[in-house]
């Protein structure tokens, strides 16, 4: 009895360690794959909030002008981000899962930046601070 616990501890370690954000069995190229849909999908929501946004400013050049400038810079901040987190240029000495971490980096980033858009979207009444895109 004490051989089968002995035996089965390092499979309850891997699942502690494994949490809820893998799957025991996956490969790291299936991990790989389900991070840069989750990228996918964060990209296209915020396509979506900026699309509002440009409609929503048709009228306004100079509005639309600043936002792709402002969307330009954010995306260049991100890239640079990527950078300083994996700094040497050859990504394989980072290993198989470095795909992986580097799609759910973008995903934070992408998530935060559609937060920031989406405010712009639909201010808070009263709140004279906020954002003041056209309408």
């Amino acid at each position: 009895m004490s051989r089968l616990v002995l035996a089965a501890w390092p499979l309850a370690i891997a699942i502690i360690v494994a949490g809820s954000t893998s799957s025991v069995g996956q490969t790291q190229a299936e991990m790989n794959e389900e991070a840069a849909a989750r990228l996918r999908a964060a990209e296209a929501e915020q396509k979506q909030i900026l699309e509002e946004l440009r409609a929503k400013a048709h009228g306004s050049a100079q509005a639309l002008e600043t936002l792709r400038k402002a969307q330009v810079a954010w995306e260049n901040y991100r890239e640079a981000q990527l950078r300083a987190l994996w700094p040497f240029p050859d990504h394989t000495s980072y290993g198989s899962v470095n795909p992986m971490c580097v799609a759910d980096s973008k995903v934070e980033l992408t998530r935060a930046r559609t937060r920031e858009l989406r405010a712009m979207l639909k201010p808070t009444e009263g709140d004279v601070c906020g954002s003041q895109w056209p309408q």
